[in-house]
């Protein structure tokens, strides 16, 4: 069972342009999320990299920066784990899922 301090490092939920419908394949889904979770982890760095050069954004925290990179790479970490396992599972019942090999590789 994940701990309330676990949970509130996930991600935010993205944005609703980002978000899909119930019936979306749950793969592109979770793509979505960490495409997005990317691309914040990525203007989390540039800040991060504005401190390390002595030139900080104004009002910056650099430990709430350095906090957010390290909550952003955990929530990917997940997501990642969530992938594989579903490719498991997928790859075991491929006739459940009606995918070939070519979906599969895509």
């Amino acid at each position: 069972a994940a701990s309330a301090a676990s949970t509130s490092a996930r991600a935010p939920t993205p944005p609703a342009a980002m978000q899909r419908p119930s019936s979306a394949d749950p793969f592109n889904t979770v793509k979505a999320e960490v495409t997005h979770s990317l691309d914040t982890l990525q203007g989390h760095f540039k800040v991060f990299e504005a401190h390390m050069n002595g030139n900080p954004p104004p009002g910056d925290d650099l430990d709430w920066t350095l906090s957010q990179i390290k909550n952003r790479i955990k929530s990917i970490s997940w997501d990642v784990q969530d992938l594989e396992e579903s490719i498991d599972v997928v790859e075991k019942n491929r006739s459940r899922f009606n995918l070939d090999d070519a979906e599969l590789n895509r």
